[in-house]
């Protein structure tokens, strides 16, 4: 009887060098001081980095943006010039609300596969579009929105740390080469400058994906296959298909040339060894069909991609390369070339540099496998080639999926894994470079470390010239903090050609530098915003949380910047997402220049187009939400919409003191607030009081741009008790003031000359019932329910006239445009109906009717994806309005449902059951095995 059951490793194919290291076995003195030294700095990043916001003192992201945008540059403690990065505007506008709302309804029992947040819906958990379910982003289902980004990143880090770990050590390296390797990894410029954004959730898995193929190809078992498996669905439940594909190609010719190398000749076990790896993918992607084949269904056959099309070939400049050394000069919002700084930084550091041209000295000799050496070399070969020095060699690569129709500087992504395998080899050939104990160093160190060391000097000299796209501002310190290291290496180097003391100094110094060199690259990427500035709420967002029901909002332009209203539980039509695009049509449709970008629209600031609008009312856009300083080109403010009084003509102009009240006389009545004719020397802020005999009834402030010419100067304005104006018959009191020198029109008494804007007449469908915070919310009473009932329809089964009416035709009594004759004919009379929303929750609908004659309950959603039931039985859901959906309901009381169940998600959640338990089975049978034989040679 065996007195173990532990299985032994895998024998390794003659003429192979075993490069396996034991992952326990003890280092020398020296190294585990370098060591300690390493996780000590480490955790000093982590804590200076992470630290307040781990500790919930401040938020892991840059909160100050939300300071270029009305209601928030209007509260108080807002500064509109401190904002730290302009770009983590996807993080405010798009994933955090988003996330936010899976981690509310998820507190309330509801799994949110689905929102009616914006553009009439779109999917949460129904895709991966968020990588909720990858390592790290899971906290977001936990903990509270503002604590969870510091979490999900040190996770994130510490798994990519701990796989990157593990591979060093399984490739035969030492502990010190596989803690620098596990640092180096998740610094590197990739994911560093995506932090918060899926991309460095799948980032993250890379390392776990490379370690389970070498695993595997030592190991050769059927269960082996299984981590390979489970790292291709974290892989792709990250979120961004583009950087999983690109690594399952490179991770798949690291399979092949692993498997060609360990068998040679030996056809046989090379295929089934490449088998079973391509059948461990295949089972991975299908883990995750339940997610995937919606996104693929919402992405591919839902929404336009024409505007991606040329994205394989678009090309950095070639200075861009320095950004692998240099850490700060290429971030910034100065930096503007048609491209953000997260897609153009490839971070390395400079010490990492020197470290994997050394690896690539150790791989010629043979210190690691040179299969794995090579590969890493060809990869960052590869990779560069494709980032800057495309050409007829790269452009058949474009017809390959998700290298197609994607931005090729994503390839970064591919860069720090094969670099930080290089860099680890590197170190341990500083160990060992030299076994005279009367040197450390060979001269082949030395002109590596020198070549190296006089590459990045050029490239700084370059850098403080000032010809790189005007960059100054941290190029002298970026040269100080990434040069100087690499020169003291290169004299250490040097002077250990004649002696040994220098080694374990040159290890010190590549030990703190390549921690010390991270400080910086990080300092732009990763902003933190005080915690009371997390999405603030105001007045104007409270008044809408307050009458907005289950309507709709639109933003003319940035104000209440979308997504940020899914935050606060408010629908908007416009927004920041995928758009189907039967709902794209209908944007456009209403306002042809909606789409400021393919995925973000917002309507134009001319609110007068926007008041009788009947694709606004056909969606439930109830209130219109506008910034009050909306300008046209130019400095001109635009006008409040409606009409003035007729005043007499004004003396001369004369030069009003900034601080002094300055009064004038209005008529009283209904009103929407003033226009004030002023000529704006310089920027400047400017107050109104609006008094009656019982004091101040209204008041608000503008900011004014600087102006050459006179122009009038909007104030918009509504009863502070939210009432009504008083019509008493007694003039009211404007009182003005400003905080800069202005020049201004009096009246002939020398009263200020200002004009009283009221509602024109007949109606151009606006109210206005809120002014402040930098904002105008405006009302449209004709906008219809979002959810509404109808017995009156309109058959139009041309797609083209169809969206013409829907835009452009008044809907009386609520009249619904449709592609199809309903089955049951509507009488059009107007029934009796009583309807009640019993739940809008995203996924689901539920709306009791009571009506007396047939109809149709409207829902103006997306609802391509849902199905409905009356009373509980299935029914059709007819295209409405031509981008929303319509349930046929008879006579009498009944319930209607629909639900977000597509049916790509129901095939493959069933594609995902059958991957589990498949990957269950090959995990578990062998340990089912050894128990049956434990139990058989116990009986013997």
């Amino acid at each position: 009887m065996s007195s173990t059951n532990q299985s032994e490793p895998a024998p390794v194919a003659p003429g192979v060098q075993d490069h396996r290291a034991p992952l326990f076995q003890r280092s020398t003195r020296p190294a585990r001081i370098l060591g300690l030294m390493l996780g000590a700095l480490g955790l000093a990043f982590v804590a200076l980095r992470l630290g307040p916001s781990l500790l919930g003192l401040n938020v892991f992201t840059g909160l100050d943006l939300f300071e270029l945008f009305r209601p928030w540059s209007e509260l108080p403690g807002s500064d509109e010039a401190s904002s730290t990065s302009v770009y983590v505007s996807d993080q405010l506008d798009y994933f955090l609300p988003a996330m936010h709302e899976v981690h509310v309804r998820l507190l309330q029992g509801d799994l949110a596969m689905w929102t009616s947040a914006n553009v009439g819906g779109f999917p949460l958990l129904g895709t991966i579009n968020y990588g909720m379910i990858s390592p790290g982003r899971w906290v977001f289902f936990i903990l509270p929105t503002w604590l969870a980004p510091a979490w999900s990143k040190l996770l994130e880090m510490a798994f990519a740390a701990t796989f990157t770990f593990l591979l060093v050590r399984r490739l035969g390296m030492s502990k010190l080469g596989a803690g620098l390797a596990a640092f180096i990894y998740p610094m590197t410029g990739f994911i560093i400058a995506w932090t918060n954004w899926p991309q460095t959730a799948v980032a993250t898995i890379i390392p776990m994906l490379f370690w389970s193929i070498e695993r595997f190809s030592q190991e050769r078992r059927v269960r082996d296959a299984v981590p390979v498996a489970i790292a291709t669905a974290l892989l792709l439940f990250g979120g961004f298909p583009a950087v999983a594909a690109q690594t399952l190609y490179l991770a798949g010719i690291y399979a092949l040339v692993r498997t060609l190398v360990r068998h040679r000749r030996s056809v046989r076990p090379i295929l089934r060894d490449l088998a079973i790896l391509a059948g461990a993918v295949v089972v991975g992607v299908g883990v995750t069909a339940f997610q995937l084949l919606p996104f693929a269904d919402q992405l591919l056959g839902e929404t336009d991609l024409s505007y991606r099309e040329d994205g394989f070939f678009g090309v950095n400049s070639r200075h861009f390369m320095l950004t692998t050394i240099f850490p700060e000069s290429f971030s910034g919002n100065y930096l503007w070339s048609g491209l953000s700084p997260m897609d153009v930084n490839s971070y390395l550091g400079g010490m990492v540099v020197i470290l994997a041209a050394l690896g690539v000295v150790r791989t010629i000799r043979g210190g690691i496998p040179r299969s794995v050496g090579l590969f890493c070399l060809g990869a960052i070969v590869l990779v560069v080639g494709l980032i800057w020095f495309q050409g007829p060699w790269s452009d058949w690569m474009n017809n390959l999926p998700f290298l197609s129709g994607n931005p090729i500087g994503r390839m970064r992504s591919q860069l720090g894994l094969p670099v930080a395998l290089l860099a680890a080899a590197g170190i341990d050939h500083l160990r060992s470079d030299s076994q005279d104990q009367t040197r450390a160093f060979t001269l082949p160190t030395v002109v590596t470390v020198a070549a190296v060391t006089l590459l990045a000097g050029a490239g700084a000299a370059l850098l403080v010239s000032g010809r790189i796209l005007d960059i100054s501002q941290y190029a002298w310190r970026d040269a100080l903090v990434a040069v100087v290291p690499m020169l003291a290496l290169g004299v250490l180097v040097l002077i250990g050609l004649r002696r040994s003391w220098p080694r374990w100094i040159a290890l010190a110094l590549v030990v703190v530098t390549v921690p010390l060199q991270a400080v910086p690259a990080t300092a732009f990427y990763w902003p933190t915003g005080e915690r009371d500035a997390f999405f603030r709420t105001s007045a104007g967002i409270e008044y809408l949380q307050e009458h907005l029901g289950h309507d709709r909002i639109a933003t003319l332009g940035h104000p209440i910047r979308p997504n940020t209203n899914q935050y606060f539980g408010l629908r908007t039509l416009n927004g920041h997402a995928f758009v189907p695009e039967d709902m794209a049509a209908v944007l456009t449709a209403i306002d042809e220049r909606a789409f400021i970008g393919p995925t973000y629209s917002v309507l134009s600031s001319a609110v007068t187009q926007f008041g009788i609008q009947p694709g606004l009312d056909r969606f439930g856009v109830r209130y219109l939400v506008a910034d009050a300083e909306s300008s046209y080109p130019g400095p001109i403010p635009a006008p409040l919409a409606g009409v003035e009084d007729a005043v007499s003509e004004s003396s001369e102009p004369v030069l009003l003191e900034p601080g002094q009240s300055y009064e004038a006389q209005i008529a009283p009545g209904e009103l929407r607030g003033l226009h004030i004719p002023m000529t704006v020397n310089e920027a400047a802020t400017v107050s109104v009081e609006l008094v009656d005999a019982d004091g101040t009834i209204a008041r608000n402030e503008v900011d004014v741009r600087a102006t050459t010419d006179q122009v009038k100067v909007p104030v918009a304005l509504t009863p502070i008790d939210g009432g009504a104006f008083p019509d008493t018959g007694d003039p009211l009191t404007v009182r003005v003031t400003v905080d800069a020198p202005v020049t201004a029109a009096l009246e002939p008494d020398g009263d200020l000359q200002v004009l009283a804007v009221r509602p024109p007449v007949p109606s151009d469908g606006l109210e206005l019932v809120f002014a402040g915070e930098g904002l105008i919310i405006w009302e449209r009473p004709t906008a219809l329910p979002r959810i509404r009932w109808t017995s009156d329809a309109i058959v139009i089964p041309d797609p083209a006239e169809r969206l013409d009416a829907m835009a452009n035709d008044p809907a009386p009594g609520g009249t619904v445009i449709l592609s199809d004759a309903p089955e049951t004919p509507l009488t059009g009379t107007g029934s009796t109906t009583e309807l009640t929303v019993v739940e809008d929750s995203g996924d689901t609908i539920r709306v009791d009717v009571t009506a007396t004659e047939p109809g149709l309950v409207v829902i103006s959603d997306n609802v391509e994806n849902f199905v409905a039931t009356v009373d509980g039985d299935p029914v059709e859901i007819l295209s409405a309005d031509y981008a929303g959906g319509a349930v046929e309901v008879p006579a009498g009381a009944h319930q209607v449902e629909l639900t977000y169940a597509p049916e790509s998600g129901a095939r493959g959640a069933a594609i995902s059951l059958v991957c589990l338990v498949l990957l269950a089975g090959i995990g578990i049978a062998p340990l089912l095995r050894r128990r049956i034989r434990a139990r058989g040679e116990g009986r013997r």
